[in-house]
């Protein structure tokens, strides 16, 4: 890190530096010491186009240790209309398991619904793609199609699996090749017909487009990998979204069985005190369902909770 700080570094690479903040993170958060795992996670730019992964990533941070406010205000920023084609279906989960955690029954219960709704359409929709037998070349075509489709339309489910192919670095380095030799090619047409004609003008354009074919391919191989992938994990969400269900129905029992055989339970709500400390930089400004590209990442929610075991007199 210091070999890449700007200040102090003879190699300036502040996209390698970015990667190893979130390494650190990672692995800080790998061996349960998600202070310092949040402190790296801070470290990326909101510029970034890691930066909704940092936020994601640090919510579960917060969350295991217990700073559900902090996470909570991340998820916000994530849900935010300015990300909401983004790509992050586990921020539902944390989401849920931290109204689960509080006593919230019934948000976690509209929370896993609203999920079960959302990723259930987007679920078969990926097998489509990730258990196809169509040619690399063409399922690249069908991307391409998908995301000029996701550019002017309202389909959430389209934008979702835009989102998901172009998040993939292996994927969008995979197509950033494709777009930089057709790029060439367009290059190769505007030349004058002297050249085109000639021989090394012919044997350019046939290499040009023998390269191109062969990275279609490749860039179709890759999308189809990380759907299979992503095909895994999804489904793995669904299942502990159903598990979430089945939980808060037992909780829900629990308590009544409680309350009628006349003994204490501890699922009350305790409010929650005002979190109005902030930085020298900062003012603080009271959240009234309003988005400002300018708060985004700052928020902190005032939530109430149910007053823990150990704390139970």
């Amino acid at each position: 890190m210091r070999v890449l700080n700007p200040r102090e570094g003879a190699r300036l690479d502040p996209k390698l530096r970015e990667m190893a903040f979130l390494s650190l993170a990672r692995i800080h958060y790998g061996h349960k010491q998600f202070e310092k795992s949040v402190y790296y996670y801070d470290h990326i730019d909101r510029d970034s186009e890691n930066w909704l992964t940092a936020l994601f990533e640090a919510s579960w941070a917060y969350f295991q240790r217990g700073d559900f406010e902090k996470a909570l205000g991340n998820l916000l920023t994530l849900h935010s209309p300015f990300f909401e084609r983004e790509y992050f279906p586990e921020s539902q989960i944390v989401k849920a398991i931290i109204y689960f955690e509080a006593c919230r029954y019934p948000e976690t219960r509209a929370i896993v619904d609203d999920f079960l709704r959302r990723y259930t359409r987007v679920v078969t929709e990926i097998d489509k793609i990730a258990n196809s037998k169509e040619a690399p070349e063409k399922l690249y075509e069908r991307i391409a199609m998908l995301q000029k489709a996701a550019g002017g339309a309202d389909d959430d489910v389209t934008a979702r699996l835009v989102s998901l192919a172009l998040a993939d670095p292996q994927v969008r380095t995979a197509r950033d090749v494709v777009v930089q030799i057709e790029d060439q090619l367009k290059l190769w047409q505007e030349m004058p017909d002297a050249f085109r004609q000639g021989t090394v003008g012919r044997e350019t354009y046939d290499a040009l487009k023998s390269e191109l074919a062969e990275r279609i391919r490749e860039a179709g191989e890759v999308t189809r990998k990380k759907f299979e992938r992503e095909l895994y994990n999804l489904k793995g969400m669904l299942v502990q979204a159903l598990q979430i269900k089945v939980e808060v129905v037992r909780a829900e029992r629990d308590a009544i069985q409680k309350r009628l055989a006349g003994e204490k339970t501890y699922d009350q709500l305790v409010p929650a005190a005002a979190r109005m400390v902030v930085g020298d930089e900062q003012q603080y400004w009271p959240y009234e369902g309003e988005y400002w590209r300018d708060e985004l990442g700052t928020y902190e929610l005032d939530f109430s909770m149910c007053r823990p075991l150990a704390a139970a007199p």
